[in-house]
């Protein structure tokens, strides 16, 4: 999850497996709060890296039209 936003996750898939958008959150419910369950799930291809392997959350709310958590 990016910041302290709840309400949206990414996830990336292992290359020949599924998972289904609902499948995941029923995973979730029971497992963690209801207040920080996520309203959307998006699955993407690769989360972009910096060169330092820190998952670039700028590049990300840029794809998905985000506004800053700051």
């Amino acid at each position: 999850m990016l910041g302290c936003r709840v309400g949206f996750r990414k996830d990336v898939r292992k290359p020949g497996t599924e998972l289904a958008r609902e499948a995941l959150l029923a995973f979730f419910d029971g497992r963690i709060a209801k207040w920080r369950m996520p309203a959307d799930v998006v699955f993407v291809g690769a989360i972009p890296l910096g060169a330092t392997g820190k998952m670039l959350k700028n590049e990300l709310r840029e794809q998905f039209g985000l506004e800053s958590g700051t």
